[in-house]
């Protein structure tokens, strides 16, 4: 994959992962779509693991979920219920996995775990 290949030329690579929220409340006629946040507005929820440098150089995108949420399911009542795979915070450890199989391929390559792109200025 160019992405590995591309992180084993470097020393340190920073995993920087962020959820996004992409509202579809304009476009009516799309389906396979879910609530947003408390709200009642159509759309889904994208989470990406990006690898950089400490410089910012894009090395590529590790991992990047894309969901819908069921408007069934009560986020708030029974989210100690639910096994962990099926909560949306299955998230992190999904991601984890992603950078865990990117080290594995570069044993050289330092790996830093960063959340939110926030934190880069993005």
């Amino acid at each position: 994959m160019s992405t590995y290949r591309r992180m084993q030329a470097v020393p340190l690579i920073l995993a920087v992962q962020d959820t996004r929220v992409l509202d579809w409340t304009h476009h009516p006629a799309t389906t396979g779509l879910g609530p947003l946040n408390a709200g009642r507005q159509p759309g889904v929820l994208a989470h990406s693991t990006l690898a950089l440098t400490p410089d910012h150089v894009p090395m590529g995108l590790l991992q990047q979920q894309v969901w819908a949420r069921d408007p069934e399911v009560r986020r708030e009542h029974d989210h100690k219920t639910r096994p962990v795979a099926e909560q949306e915070s299955q998230k992190w450890l999904t991601r984890l996995d992603a950078v865990s199989a990117a080290r594995a391929v570069c044993p050289e390559t330092h790996f830093v775990s960063v959340e939110g792109l926030s934190a880069l200025g993005g």
